[in-house]
């Protein structure tokens, strides 16, 4: 009995200890849902997804987890925040139609448009760096996904893939030249595996060739290297990093249950992300190692 109670002081202080370290803070910790971070332009503000007031909402804090402001209050969810390169817009998935679309609001919350308003699901909203363009996932045939582009005011929908199975969660290169997704293209619809391509959808490239899956990627602002998450070492997600072409892979975190959701800070040092900890999803920001 005294040997049970030893392990589990020691399992009990080894969780108290990885929501601070000098390398990563964990921002929120709630028994709620809180995912999906995105930076501010400037670095000094993240907006994230969380339901402590009921339903999925969106909210905005400082960079070290203060001043939280709802943004949403809907009964229908709202998630997956794209916060604008000039940070007047965000841009979000919600269910408040019904159907699953594509918003855009003021970053304060204010003058809420939807952007998509067809019969089919539409999901992770980008901004391209210039702003001129949001990507988006549409699913028009069931389990398939393609990305399509628009402009900020939901005019110009074009499609620019076409996948057998699915192409998800693109993320622009920081010269806006292309976009990284990932899909299961090349594994007969059996791993998630991470590609780019120009911004027309021409020019695919396989980025990751691994067993387990490897999704989620994020340009770091110097467009050398992606964070991304991967089931590669058992059966929970955790982040690594890589070099753009694929190289120089590298774990980033180590957590027994998921790390999602990653988004690199402007300045490329911190990246913020999901952590499942203590039966809820928590936001955290990691110091990104030295090269």
């Amino acid at each position: 009995m005294r040997y049970l109670a030893c392990v589990l002081c020691v399992v009990v202080c080894w969780l108290a200890s990885c929501k601070q370290t000098p390398d990563q803070v964990q921002l929120t910790d709630n028994e709620f849902y809180d995912r999906y971070p995105d930076w501010s332009p400037d670095g000094s503000e993240l907006v994230f997804a969380s339901n402590r007031d009921g339903n999925i909402d969106l909210y905005r804090m400082n960079a070290d987890g203060s001043d939280v402001r709802r943004l949403t209050d809907h009964e229908a969810t709202d998630q997956l925040p794209a916060w604008s390169p000039d940070g007047e817009y965000i841009a979000f998935f919600s269910l408040r139609s019904g159907n699953g679309d594509i918003y855009r609001m003021r970053a304060d919350g204010s003058e809420l448009i939807q952007l998509t308003s067809d019969s089919t699901m539409d999901n992770f909203p980008a901004w391209s760096p210039d702003g001129k363009k949001i990507a988006w996932c549409s699913s028009p045939k069931g389990p398939e996904w393609e990305i399509w582009l628009m402009n900020p005011d939901g005019t110009g929908k074009q499609v620019i893939t076409e996948d057998s199975t699915r192409a998800l969660w693109p993320t622009w290169s920081p010269d806006g030249q292309r976009i990284a997704f990932f899909s299961r293209r090349d594994t007969r619809n059996d791993n998630d595996e991470i590609y780019t391509m120009k911004a027309d959808g021409t020019d695919v490239v396989r980025i990751t060739e691994m067993p387990g899956h490897d999704f989620c990627p994020d340009w770091s602002p110097d467009g050398k290297r992606f964070v991304f998450s991967t089931m590669r070492t058992g059966d929970k997600p955790e982040l690594f990093l890589m070099n753009a072409d694929g190289s120089d892979q590298i774990r980033l975190t180590d957590y027994p249950l998921n790390d999602n959701d990653a988004r690199w800070s402007p300045d490329g040092r911190k990246i913020a992300y999901s952590s499942l900890r203590d039966k809820s999803y928590e936001i955290v920001v990691i110091k990104v190692p030295a090269r």
